[in-house]
């Protein structure tokens, strides 16, 4: 039993830096749904419950962490917390995540009521921190996409609130992520794309009406938002401007293994490989224009008039064979 508090602390320290790390070197999609700070919650209660440290020993080192620690990380947190930001997710977002917070809270009172009596009156104290992080999560979000594209302007703001996000946002790409929808998902920190997903990128459209000077600033227009577009697609890629411009024009379309070998993509969802399966190593690349041409080729080639070749005497031969009858 511990009773000496810097062995209490040293303590808790080690387990948070052990999920911390387990959760950065494994990768384990456990974590995806058992983050780290609800685990350090589960842990430490259990090992108070197991009575691996004495309460009454370690009162006043809980009770220094508690009064200086704690203030410290909420005015840590406030110093990120931005209003305007927060109003920009819309009101069905916020009414989504008060009326998810009201209902944690809920089931956790009524927990608490129903099993006061097998846990102790004193339960309420870690169960009401664990309340609060499920409330607070873990920071990072998952994004998943399924959409065959939009508007560029709104893709845009989606992009730039995501690429905002201080935490970690996980794209998974579940059926089709094309056009505009390809360039919400390049904010990802992360972006997996399951295996019978698709991912298109094309140059930008729009509608014109008016005169040549209308249609000229149409043009430019589009031209601007290509480069745009283009900036989140390098970014993301790493590939050459004049490469991804080239893409656009075609019209590509991508499957997964593609997409991940080209840069748009991090990974391949799958379930859990064992050491004898490898990941399919074929990928497909789609361009309409590749396939117009290649048409066109191959009719040209099937078109093609073959010349005889002249069979006979050569003309030098001839002209010999006249100069001796001179003779």
């Amino acid at each position: 039993m511990i009773t000496n508090g810097f062995t209490y602390i040293a303590v808790l320290i080690f387990i948070a830096a052990m999920l911390v790390w387990l959760q950065k070197y494994t990768k384990s999609k456990f974590f995806d749904y058992a983050p780290p700070i609800v685990l350090l919650y589960l842990l430490t209660m259990i090992f108070c419950t197991l009575k691996v440290w004495d309460m009454e020993s370690t009162k006043a080192t809980y009770s220094a962490l508690k009064n200086n620690i704690l203030y410290a990380m909420i005015f840590l947190m406030l110093l990120r917390c931005d209003i305007r930001k927060i109003m920009k997710l819309g009101p069905k977002m916020l009414g989504g995540f008060f009326a998810a917070s009201v209902s944690i809270g809920i089931a956790f009172i009524v927990t608490f009521a129903v099993m006061k009596g097998a846990i102790g009156a004193e339960a309420w104290k870690p169960l009401g921190a664990l309340c609060g992080s499920w409330m607070g999560g873990s920071g990072n979000i998952t994004v998943w996409i399924n959409s065959p594209g939009g508007d560029c302007v709104a893709a845009a703001q989606i992009y730039n609130m995501l690429m905002d996000y201080p935490h970690d946002v996980t794209v998974k790409i579940d059926g089709i992520a094309a056009s505009a929808a390809s360039v919400i998902a390049m904010a990802g920190t992360k972006v997996l794309m399951s295996p019978v997903s698709t991912m298109m990128i094309h140059n930008p459209a729009t509608i014109a009406w008016g005169d040549s000077g209308e249609m000229e600033k149409a043009i430019a227009m589009l031209d601007a938002v290509k480069d745009s577009i283009i900036n989140a697609y390098e970014i993301k890629s790493g590939l050459s401007r004049a490469k991804l411009s080239h893409l656009m024009d075609s019209e590509t379309w991508m499957d997964a293994n593609k997409a991940v070998e080209l840069g748009f993509a991090d990974g391949i969802l799958s379930r859990a490989q064992t050491g004898d399966e490898a990941p399919p190593a074929g990928s497909m690349l789609y361009s309409p224009a590749a396939v117009v041409n290649s048409l066109m080729g191959k009719i040209a080639q099937k078109c093609k008039i073959e010349h005889p070749t002249p069979t006979g005497r050569s003309i030098d031969t001839l002209m010999e064979r006249l100069e001796l009858l001179k003779f």
